[in-house]
């Protein structure tokens, strides 16, 4: 159940969060910079606040998933601990990063996965967007085969990997935000929010990739001035209209 940002207010304003090396702090008495730490699949993780506006969206996809949190002194925590950006977060082990997007995609999967067990949608069928939504990440297939695991969770070449190395090769950078597939064509799409590597200027594009049911990239469909969200996105209905929106970030 999804609450309202007031409503997150409301209830962490009284609720002293879950300790974390001893520093766990209430979030009325927050001062920041802040550091909000929780548990994701196993491993311990934190990410800085800034302001009032950045704990709010860090908070609504880590409380509402009901995971423990702390909130914690920037100032009081060890150097080597300390999350490396205000849009990074970084395990306590090992150094590696994810992205704020990406920790959303993984709580909003681990949440599809818990609450629609046992929906389904077949690609090649013309499911809506709703059914999709619904049978995300476990029951949406192409062919019989997961797509989820095909093009986010496979081992070897193909997939997510394939597209950013072909977006690299074009000589841009940027983070995966879409995957649709084109009925007409029978082929997949991923849309990226990048930036051209070699140019620190350049401003934000959406960079679209073509692949084929195997997971691999095969074309650049497009590139777009503004990013995926709304210019890229409008590109890819434009050519595609018969194009079933597999997942939105």
């Amino acid at each position: 159940m999804r609450i309202t940002r007031r409503q997150l207010r409301k209830i962490v304003q009284e609720r002293i969060a879950h300790p974390r090396d001893g520093l766990g702090k209430n979030i009325a008495d927050a001062e920041f910079p802040i550091v909000v730490g929780y548990n994701l699949r196993g491993q311990d993780q934190s990410e800085i606040a800034y302001n009032q506006d950045e704990l709010d969206d860090i908070l609504d996809d880590v409380a509402n998933s009901g995971m423990p949190y702390s909130l914690d002194s920037l100032e009081d925590m060890e150097p080597g601990d300390r999350p490396v950006g205000s849009d990074i977060e970084q395990y306590t082990e090992g150094k590696m990063r994810i992205t704020r997007r990406q920790l959303r995609n993984i709580i909003r999967e681990s949440l599809n996965e818990q609450g629609n067990i046992g929906a389904s949608a077949e690609l090649t069928q013309g499911p809506d967007r709703e059914a999709v939504s619904a049978a995300w990440p476990d029951g949406v297939t192409h062919n019989g085969e997961n797509v989820f695991k095909k093009f986010y969770d496979s081992v070897g070449p193909g997939g997510v990997d394939d597209a950013e190395q072909w977006m690299r090769d074009e000589g841009y950078d940027g983070q995966e935000v879409y995957l649709g597939y084109d009925p007409q064509s029978d082929m997949f799409v991923m849309g990226f929010d990048a930036f051209l590597e070699y140019d620190q200027d350049s401003e934000m594009e959406a960079f679209v990739v073509g692949l084929s049911p195997d997971g691999r990239a095969r074309e650049t469909i497009t590139t777009v001035p503004g990013g995926f969200y709304s210019a890229g996105h409008r590109a890819v209905k434009t050519a595609m209209p018969q194009i079933i929106d597999v997942r939105l970030d």
